[in-house]
């Protein structure tokens, strides 16, 4: 009987026993420092890696990347354990910001933020830049300085001078087209090489579908975020006048900016035809869009493509591995048509512009100083960005790989920067980022959808009524913008000026406010030069 009741009291508390045991057991976790993952009891120097990049294959090419470094500092007597951890975008910056101000952030962290932000919270990496990457020995990068050994060299944060974040990757944009939809709709399989190809594809996709009674879509459109108008319209933009890069800067520079293009305008030096002849271009192509393009999302065109109603979609390589892996059918990559020459517009098209002009190399993770492992964790950073490591790293997500000199292979073919064609990027003049971006793409779509018959007067008049003085606001509102940036940054330049007063010669910081000086008379020079020639532009009417 005894027995019994002492059985069922245990029966009766087994909750309140088993509740104990889990307590005292995460009491000895602690304690000894149980690594669960491993099984090992043992003194780890645990390191966390953060970032955003969900898409396929970054996150098993990373944590194949991890391994190999913990189990390379094993073989040096140094037991690290490194763990990545993933969040979701739209909740990233949030999520970030938390972390800084709890002052226990990852160890390696993709940074959001203003230069401001940055310079406060994160380690400067000059010093390690202007170094060779101890990784990289033995292989084509071994004598070349950390800075210069990726695509594009990792140049000094525009604010403050100092670079924070060496990148590992460098994304490009593509056209993506199902071969099977190709053939069905067009009786070939050859793709489009120039623009008048690609125009010329498109129609017979249209007249398929009247013929037939079917909704195939021509171009894919990301029309909520006005992305693939954006990326189009800046596309066959360079591809025109990338040519006045050669003869219109008059000091020296080797890119004609958004100032010389308007002065030129208001001068007469530039056709007012040739800069508007991407809205032609896009005009056409826009005709080939879904109906409704306006509210079709990203992800709305990505299923439409994946389900076998659009022919050609404009992605990014970040999304090409998915795109490939996720569809049974036939797909291709290539580049933009370019305008090539037999277009109404060819007399324009000096070739191709070179991509490592326009893209950098991106994907960036920066060091907080609350780090209580800085030199781990600028090693793991060095590992990430040397030449094999990071080459196996977009191998696994077929993105471009950051570093000079790497292998495009397989599907990474497709994706390796056009370089060496010797013209370089330019910027149209009918747009200032923000507000005026918006409203120049607006103009674009309504060219589109009331199918324009004079596309280049249209947008030229809605360029002058509505796009330039949105311009000079958001210009004006940039410049005052300036200036208290420049205050808050007095007391950087007070303690520079200290150690030049000091008679610190070839310093880093002479260097520095030599720098600081420039940036702020250029940057004055050129807000006062872009709006006094927007205004001058617009006083002439329609000239």
């Amino acid at each position: 009987m005894k027995e019994h009741t002492i059985f069922h009291k245990i029966k009766s508390n087994v909750g309140l026993i088993l509740a104990g045991v889990f307590y005292l057991a995460s009491i000895l976790t602690v304690i000894f420092r149980f690594d669960s993952s491993s099984g090992v009891i043992n003194d780890d120097i645990v390191l966390t890696v953060a970032h955003w990049q969900l898409e396929d294959g970054f996150r098993e090419g990373m944590e194949k990347a991890l391994k190999k470094f913990c189990e390379l500092k094993k073989q040096q007597g140094i037991n690290v354990k490194v763990v990545q951890s993933t969040v979701p975008f739209r909740g990233y910056r949030q999520w970030f910001m938390t972390q800084l101000l709890g002052d226990e952030p990852a160890d390696l962290i993709v940074p959001l933020g203003s230069p401001g932000l940055v310079n406060q919270y994160f380690n400067a990496l000059d010093e390690y830049m202007d170094q060779p990457n101890p990784f990289n020995k033995g292989t084509p990068l071994a004598n070349v300085v950390w800075r210069d050994s990726f695509i594009t060299p990792c140049m000094p944060d525009e604010t403050y001078g100092k670079t924070f974040q060496p990148g590992y990757s460098m994304h490009v944009q593509r056209l993506f087209v199902n071969v099977d939809l190709l053939k069905k709709t067009t009786g070939s399989d050859v793709l489009p090489r120039d623009l008048h190809e690609f125009l010329a594809i498109c129609r017979k996709v249209t007249e398929y579908n009247r013929i037939h009674k079917s909704d195939y879509i021509p171009i894919g459109v990301r029309g909520i975020d006005k992305q693939t108008l954006k990326n189009l319209f800046n596309y066959y933009y360079q591809e025109i006048n990338t040519g006045l890069n050669d003869n219109l800067p008059d000091d020296g520079r080797f890119m004609a900016s958004q100032i010389d293009q308007l002065r030129g305008i208001r001068q007469g030096k530039i056709s007012r035809k040739r800069l508007l002849a991407a809205v032609d271009c896009i005009k056409e192509l826009g005709q080939y869009f879904c109906k409704g393009f306006l509210s079709t999302s990203h992800e709305q065109t990505q299923y439409m493509f994946t389900t076998g109603k659009v022919l050609f979609v404009m992605d990014g390589s970040w999304n090409a591995y998915s795109l490939k892996r996720n569809n049974d059918f036939d797909i291709k990559i290539i580049p933009i048509p370019t305008m090539g020459r037999n277009y109404k517009y060819s007399q324009y098209y000096v070739g191709a512009t070179d991509e490592l002009g326009t893209a950098k190399v991106n994907g960036w993770f920066a060091i907080p100083k609350s780090t209580r492992h800085f030199k781990l964790s600028l090693e793991l950073l060095q590992y990430l960005t040397s030449w094999k490591i990071n080459q196996e790293i977009m191998d696994s997500c077929k993105w471009p790989p950051g570093v000079k000199f790497a292998r495009y292979e397989g599907l990474l073919k497709a994706m390796k920067p056009v370089s060496g064609t010797g013209r370089h990027s330019i910027m149209s003049p009918f747009e200032f980022g923000g507000k005026s971006s918006r409203k120049m793409l607006e103009t674009l779509e309504d060219i589109i959808i009331r199918d324009s018959k004079n596309p280049q007067k249209d947008f030229w008049q809605a360029f002058q009524d509505e796009i330039a003085p949105v311009m000079i606001d958001q210009l004006e509102e940039a410049s005052v913008n300036r200036e208290r940036e420049l205050i808050t940054n007095e007391a950087t330049r007070c303690s520079i000026m200290a150690g030049k007063l000091a008679g610190i010669k070839n310093s880093p910081a002479r260097e520095q406010l030599n720098f600081f000086i420039t940036l702020d008379v250029i940057s004055a020079t050129d807000v006062g030069d872009f709006i006094k020639e927007l205004k001058m532009l617009n006083s002439q009417g329609g000239k």
